[in-house]
């Protein structure tokens, strides 16, 4: 999903992305909830010549589907300049695709969330038909 953004591709984003995400984004405090959500979000950051980036530095599975991003944001603001400051998330990923990203001010607070985070159910093999099996 970092890389999508760096590229400024929103359609690789929405492919990483579950229809029911839940993004609680670091750099402006919003919500932003699905498809349409990342949509918004997107378009928020490219407008009258702003530019965000978050490049990542790490990431860390915690637990199966529960990963650590740490990275920056740096936002860039025509006549105003640069704003450095650094970038933790929580990644739920369940079924390959991330349902849920949440900021965090710390790694710490990060870790913990993500430990005491339920496991995401595993798949379910998909119902052969006894017609299927010929």
């Amino acid at each position: 999903m970092f890389a999508c953004w760096a590229a400024g591709d929103l359609e690789g984003m929405l492919e990483c992305t579950d229809p029911g995400l839940v993004w609680h984004a670091a750099s402006d405090g919003g919500l932003y909830e699905g498809h349409a959500g990342v949509r918004k979000f997107h378009a928020r950051w490219q407008t009258n010549g702003q530019r965000l980036e978050a490049p990542l530095q790490r990431a860390v599975e915690i637990s199966p589907g529960r990963i650590l991003a740490v990275g920056r944001l740096r936002l860039m603001r025509p006549g105003r300049g640069l704003a450095d400051s650094p970038g933790v998330w929580a990644f739920h990923v369940d079924g390959g695709r991330v349902t849920l990203i949440h900021a965090y001010r710390t790694e710490s607070e990060a870790i913990e969330a993500l430990k005491a985070a339920p496991a995401p159910e595993p798949a379910q093999p998909e119902a052969v038909s006894p017609r299927a099996r010929g």
